[in-house]
């Protein structure tokens, strides 16, 4: 017989369940997400871009691990604005826009690529000494951040991704409504910040930026978008497929038409 903390449990894994595995009302364009585009599996990325649906649904364990990591990068947004170092995206009347999935101000600043189908978020944008900087917020268990010397390759190129993007953002006008930006035109770099959940521990790593790097990203883009033209699957890395969500239809070589 269930007992009141069994029938909390429940509810609470039914609420991250149901929450976690919403479908939008809408039919989602294909986009590169730059938090995808560090993974060396080409397959992956395919089915990302072209935004197939996972063969499984989120399970209430890993929505807690999502859930818990949002918390954490917010816990140390709210951090860092103490600083007086952040920006604050805002809309063009001046409020930072509403969050449609938690109906909270989002003050993370968009950034989007058309040609190349590059679009996304970054955790803070700072000035700093006068410069500008972007920061990522990454949290992990203490096995991990014990082993952590400098920030991982795949963090490195999303923070990369970001770094390009927003600097062609900013020249092309799009956070003119922003006058904390209006005397910047380049990015200095971007600023790693790693959280240890176990003990809250941090370490920090600047990496400044890096454009030929970044010309290996749009070669990778590149590559599987003439995969999608050319209505043929890229390659595949069977050393990731563990917790791959596309892991099923990859086996079985699904192949998307657009």
């Amino acid at each position: 017989m269930k007992d009141a903390s069994d029938i909390l449990e429940a509810q609470i894994n039914n609420h991250l369940y149901k929450s976690s595995n919403t479908k939008p009302p809408y039919k989602l364009k294909p986009s590169f997400s730059p938090s995808q585009l560090g993974h060396p599996c080409l397959r992956r990325l395919y089915y990302s871009y072209l935004r197939v649906e996972s063969d499984t649904e989120i399970q209430a364990f890993l929505a807690r691990i999502f859930s818990t990591g949002k918390a954490i990068g917010d816990l140390l947004y709210e951090w860092l604005k103490a600083t007086g170092y952040v920006i604050d995206y805002r809309n063009k009347n001046g409020k930072i826009p509403i969050s449609r999935f938690t109906g909270k101000e989002d003050p993370e600043f968009p950034i989007k690529e058309k040609d190349l189908e590059v679009k996304g978020k970054i955790d803070a944008v700072c000035i700093i000494d006068g410069k500008l900087w972007l920061v990522e917020f990454k949290s992990m268990k203490t096995e991990d951040f014990k082993e952590l010397k400098n920030p991982l390759d795949e963090h490195i190129t999303q923070g990369m991704s970001y770094v390009y993007v927003f600097e062609k953002n900013l020249v092309n006008g799009d956070y003119s409504h922003i006058n904390e930006l209006n005397d910047f035109r380049i990015v200095e770099g971007i600023i790693y910040v790693y959280f240890n959940k176990n003990n809250s521990f941090l370490k920090k790593y600047l990496v400044r930026k890096n454009w030929l790097l970044y010309e290996r990203i749009k070669g990778k883009i590149q590559t599987i978008k003439q995969a999608v033209r050319e209505k043929r699957l890229p390659e595949k890395n069977t050393n990731k497929c563990k917790f791959c969500p596309f892991e099923k239809k990859c086996k079985r070589d699904y192949k998307v038409t657009i």
